[in-house]
């Protein structure tokens, strides 16, 4: 358990780095689990304060060794990034890094209440042999339609179980580029927002009636959650 330096706050400050000694061989993997912040906020939190539950890292670098013949691990990759909020206070995807979306919760959470279009998801994979058949698949999602691109070109749709879609034809050898949009529904967008309607249909009465006094706030409103909750899979047979 490690005590993290303060962020300045200041674009004057560039370097404000901490080095952190570990003792441990054979490392794989390591996960950085949050505990609390500078403002005294404990994780996971419900805390809905502007700015009072916010905390994350903003760079992290390896290295090996000790003293002065400390060297730097590269090719070190972000596998996952979650979000220790259980509603979103402001912080929006766009502000966050890398696997941004990826943070089991829709982006009706995620400051996007009424959005119906698509969110684009993207990683890459280096194939230095291609052989025997490639399919894309997605193990935890949510939404009308995913369109599957890959190296700028679309290979098709996922749209039904069992959530995959063949690429063999795109992939090539050496790095490829595979991008998952998934696309939500205009329910968001247009309704019903009231009332806790059921899904699947959307009738004249379903828009008739709301709430006294009057709307009420944005978090209340009957949104559905869409989005891609894990990290889309490629495989080989």
């Amino acid at each position: 358990t490690f005590d993290l330096n303060k962020a300045p706050g200041s674009p004057t400050i560039s370097d404000f780095s901490q080095r952190l000694s570990v003792k441990a061989k054979g490392v794989r993997f390591v996960k950085f689990d949050i505990l609390s912040n500078h403002n005294g906020v404990n994780f996971p939190t419900t805390d809905g304060g502007s700015d009072n539950a916010f905390v994350g890292l903003s760079e992290v670098r390896f290295y090996t060794g000790t003293g002065n013949s400390l060297k730097q691990i590269t090719g070190v990759s972000v596998a996952e990034v979650s979000s220790q909020l259980t509603h979103n206070f402001n912080r929006r995807a766009q502000f966050l890094v890398d696997d941004s979306g990826l943070t089991g919760i829709g982006w009706n959470q995620q400051g996007y209440p009424f959005y119906a279009a698509g969110v684009s998801y993207k990683q890459s994979f280096n194939i230095t042999g291609p052989a025997g058949k490639y399919y894309v698949h997605l193990p935890d999602w949510y939404g009308s339609v995913a369109k599957v691109i890959v190296n700028g070109e679309t290979a098709g749709y996922i749209y039904c179980q069992p959530w995959e879609c063949e690429v063999t034809g795109l992939i090539r050898k050496g790095s490829n580029t595979i991008e998952v949009v998934v696309i939500g529904t205009l329910k968001n967008t247009l309704g019903p927002h009231h009332g806790n309607q059921p899904l699947g249909s959307a009738w004249p009465g379903m828009f008739h009636s709301g709430p006294e006094p009057g709307p009420p706030p944005g978090d209340q409103y009957s949104t559905v959650g869409y989005g891609l909750f894990e990290p889309f899979e490629l495989y080989q047979r």
